[in-house]
């Protein structure tokens, strides 16, 4: 009896190999799964990074684009301020020159009229001053204004000639300036001129290319289906014909061997001559008319 327990015990006490095998094959599929979880959480997360960066991208592209943009209109409102700011004061210098001349105008008027009213004054002066004094010294007294308003005088057209030479060289370099820019912009007219000319040249040239090439196809069909309507013994004549015109020559001179009348002994002679293929031969020669003797 105490025998049979120990084999019992022992037998206990050795593990099932089924049962391993299981545990084992449990196990693997278990470190398979996290191995397969753990792959998928990095690529999870990888793809996340991806995303972010490509967010992280298209917003800066964005933020590039709009600051672009905003530079860009900037710019534009900037040129257009100053080009306005420009023309407003040109318009003001222009307004306050006007305003300048027509105020020097009325000044010279004025300082005239004063000036003519004082030459008034001063010539009744002179009148009732002349009664009083003695002729000589008026005499002498008128000599000496008359020198003196010639002097004056001089001077003034001196002066005017200044002016005036002032006033033609300045025309001159305003007509000088005015030619230039004309000329500049007949030259650019010319030049958009000839382009446009080139242009509907080259527009022209394709469509007749067009046109001609359009023909072309029409008459290709055309040929076509000529060819297909033509019957086939006309074709093969046409052939024949022209396989027979390669054999012909120019014609033979008068007296020779193949415009001689024949006979029967002249075709013996050449019987005796050549055998009978090249016989063959020279009959077929003489039946088209053309010398023997020369190798075509």
């Amino acid at each position: 009896m105490g025998k049979k327990k120990a084999v019992k015990k022992e037998k206990k006490k050795k593990p099932n190999e089924k049962v391993v095998a299981k545990k084992a094959v449990k196990q693997k599929k278990k470190e398979e799964e996290e191995k397969a979880k753990q792959k998928m959480k990095s690529m999870k997360e990888k793809a996340k990074k991806a995303k972010k960066k490509k967010v992280v991208k298209e917003k800066n592209v964005k933020k590039a684009a709009k600051k672009k943009v905003k530079k860009a209109t900037k710019q534009k409102k900037e040129k257009k301020v100053k080009k306005k700011t420009k023309k407003a004061a040109k318009k003001k210098n222009k307004n306050k020159k006007n305003k300048k001349v027509k105020k020097q105008e009325k000044k010279k008027a004025a300082v005239k009229m004063v000036k003519e009213e004082e030459k008034k004054v001063k010539k009744k002066k002179k009148a009732a001053k002349q009664e009083k004094k003695p002729k000589e010294k008026v005499a002498a007294k008128k000599t000496a204004k008359q020198k003196k308003v010639v002097k004056e005088k001089n001077v003034k057209k001196v002066a005017k000639k200044v002016k005036k030479e002032a006033k033609q060289k300045k025309e001159k370099k305003v007509e000088k300036k005015v030619k230039k820019k004309t000329k500049k912009a007949a030259k650019e007219k010319n030049k958009n001129k000839k382009n446009k000319k080139v242009k509907k040249q080259e527009k022209k040239k394709a469509a007749v290319k067009m046109v001609k090439e359009e023909e072309k196809k029409v008459k290709k069909k055309k040929k076509a289906a000529k060819q297909e309507k033509k019957p086939k013994e006309k074709v093969v004549a046409k052939k024949a014909a022209r396989r027979q015109s390669r054999f012909m020559r120019a014609p033979l001179p008068q007296g020779h061997f193949f415009q001689r009348p024949d006979s029967s002994e002249k075709l013996e002679k050449e019987a005796q001559v050549f055998s009978p293929a090249p016989l063959r031969r020279v009959m077929y020669l003489q039946f088209i008319q053309v010398d023997p003797t020369v190798s075509y």
